[in-house]
């Protein structure tokens, strides 16, 4: 992948006929500036994203990883411009206004990549602004002209190709049809320069991986701790873990006492609530993650979207992540922010995510999520865009229900980099008691992820392990951890459900435990 600043980039567009003759200054230093004595532009943007033949393109897609793009706003007049001639069709489009935009998307209609040789575009009738085929048909191009702004701020960009035919590994057709994704460098966009990115993108695709994890146990651990809302779990030393309550005051922090037999088995467990936490007079935070750093203890509360360091014995330190502008309070989804944290101490980075797409993400896909890191002094470091599968539940089936849920409630770094991400869908079906039970479901899936090496613009994910509770079993995981290594070298990893107090009795406090080989 290229990217590069070129006045040939210009030569193109006015060779289609977009613009009259340019005024181009700065041939050496200042390659890339140009001027045009047409109406008031921004800068000329070229992507060019090299895809296999006989593939059916349904939209191209371009999205900032962190902040958003901004794009003019085009109203469709009689006539016609110069503009017409780039792009094809008989409408003529001028500039009205600058307009903030969470995403940028092209829709192309009837517009196939044909093998060497072959018709390289389809019928210009049906062909919307923005998009062209090179003539050997196998580039989609996209030409944009964007206002002034600083792309390089965004980290990077994404370019995203979607198609008709992808198809999941369940066989269920992706809602956003997503197929080719690529990282394209950010770069300062100046009024009158010309911007070319040439890539090869990546396929979105489920890939394999030197990980195996084998479900061991459910055990119900409600008589050992009582009913309550336990939502994350973390490993600090022996048979010792903190865990969030995410109804109790303060960090919501509890401290358990998990004791694990060479089989993986767990013995009986206790419970203490530290003095931090039931001295506390602060309440509705809505904790709900958990991570152990160095004897201190950073927990996430969803209602602020905020995450706290806190002492062993729940006290806050003072000290909290600095969280981007961008996945603030005000642009999370109702009850939907970061219920996910982790830290690896080997790589010193934190790890979160929100449950559900950011209110800028909702129409982009549905179920883009935006993982995010800190380093070790507390400020944020990569960012990298996460894809959840198709829900299980239609639409309709959701309206209807009594409880329903489908997010990413937890992470779980590992030492090279990767991470193990637990996506949970809960449904419960409106009705009585009996109807409620027989018809309850969890879906629980364990991916891995390689946000520090993985070169596609949407991470490519690698099932690791997935798992049905019912009825008599209903467990809403919600929290996750690595935890010791046992005698035989295998390292344990620890899941454990919120049962929203026993929702009726329709659930229990449950912990589920996996090997790691």
């Amino acid at each position: 992948m290229k990217s590069k600043l070129l006045v040939l980039g210009l030569c193109l567009l006015l060779a289609a006929g977009a613009y009259g003759e340019p005024v181009v200054r700065g041939m050496g230093a200042d390659v890339g500036s140009a001027q045009t004595d047409s109406l008031e532009t921004g800068a000329f943007v070229l992507v060019r994203a090299m895809v296999p033949n006989g593939l059916s393109v349904s939209d191209v897609r371009l999205l900032p990883t962190m902040g958003e793009i901004r794009c003019f706003e085009w109203v469709e007049r009689p006539g016609g411009n110069a503009l017409n001639g780039a792009v094809g069709g008989n409408a003529g489009y001028e500039e009205v206004k600058n307009v903030g935009t969470r995403y940028l998307i092209i829709d192309r209609e009837n517009l196939t990549v044909e093998g060497d040789g072959g018709v390289a575009s389809a019928d210009n009738d049906n062909a919307p602004n923005g998009v062209i085929m090179n003539a050997d048909g196998k580039a989609v191009e996209v030409m944009l002209v964007l206002p002034e702004q600083n792309l390089a701020d965004s980290d990077v960009a994404v370019l995203v190709v979607g198609t008709e035919q992808f198809v999941n590994q369940y066989g269920t057709q992706m809602e956003s049809q997503v197929v080719y994704t690529s990282k394209i460098a950010g770069e300062k966009l100046e009024s009158g320069g010309v911007y070319i990115w040439e890539t090869q993108p990546v396929r979105f695709e489920y890939l394999d991986n030197n990980l195996n994890i084998t479900p061991l146990y459910q055990t119900n651990i409600t008589s050992h701790v009582g009913s309550g809302e336990y939502s994350g779990i973390t490993y600090i030393s022996g048979n010792q873990y903190a865990v969030v309550h995410d109804k109790l005051n303060g960090g919501g922090l509890t401290l358990f006492d998990i004791p694990l037999y060479p089989d993986g088995s767990v013995g009986r467990i206790t419970k203490s609530v530290p003095a931090g936490t039931s001295g506390s007079t602060i309440s509705s935070r809505d904790n709900e993650g958990v991570a152990y750093v160095n004897g201190k203890l950073f927990i996430s509360a969803e209602a602020d979207q905020s995450i706290r360091e806190y002492t062993l014995q729940g006290k806050e330190t003072g000290r909290a992540l600095d969280v981007p502008s961008d996945l603030k309070s005000d642009k999370i989804q109702g009850n939907a922010g970061f219920e996910a944290l982790t830290y690896n101490a080997k790589t010193e980075r934190f790890w979160t995510v929100t449950e559900k797409p950011l209110l800028a993400d909702e129409e982009t896909f549905l179920g883009l999520l935006r993982l995010q890191s800190f380093g070790k002094n507390l400020k944020p470091a990569g960012r990298a865009l996460y894809l959840m599968d198709t829900p299980n539940k239609s639409e309709n089936e959701v309206s209807g229900a009594y409880a329903y849920v489908h997010g990413v409630p937890a992470l779980a770094a590992l030492d090279d980099g990767r991470l193990i991400v637990l996506e949970r869908e809960v449904y419960v079906p409106n009705g009585n008691v009996l109807i409620k039970a027989l018809g309850a479901r969890t879906w629980t899936k364990l991916y891995l992820v390689d946000p520090v090496n993985d070169k596609s613009g949407i991470l490519r994910k690698s099932l690791l392990t997935s798992f049905i509770t019912s009825s008599l079993n209903l467990a809403n995981f919600e929290g996750m951890c690595l935890g010791p290594t046992l005698e035989d070298g295998s390292q344990v990893l620890i899941l454990i459900a919120d049962s929203q107090n026993g929702s009726g009795g329709l659930t229990k406090e449950y912990i589920k435990v996996l090997l790691i080989r």
